[in-house]
């Protein structure tokens, strides 16, 4: 579950694609390939929600190793596997 907070983001969701902003919520089914990138002009926030637990895993790992794409996006793949992550390509434009 995605809820805005602020900026103004577009989304593609397996084969939806759609522009959302502060105040909306979407929600996505469990392994649907999806991206989003603020297409605003300030800073934006979203709040993730993301069921069952365990997830929370690869955020904390990614951190305390201080890793940050692109430059290490190696690690980071590497990082994703051990928790059913797959990159499937560049953010959207």
């Amino acid at each position: 579950m995605f809820y805005i907070i602020s900026g103004r983001f577009k989304l593609l969701h397996g084969s939806h694609e759609l522009e959302v902003g502060p105040g909306e919520v979407i929600y996505l089914p469990r392994n649907e390939t999806h991206t989003y990138r603020n297409i605003g002009s300030e800073p934006g926030k979203v709040l993730v929600t993301i069921t069952p637990a365990g997830f929370e895993g690869f955020f904390r790992e990614v951190s305390e190793r201080k890793l940050m794409p692109p430059k290490d996006m190696q690690e980071i793949t590497a990082v994703a596997d051990k928790y059913g992550l797959k990159f499937t390509g560049p953010p959207l434009q």
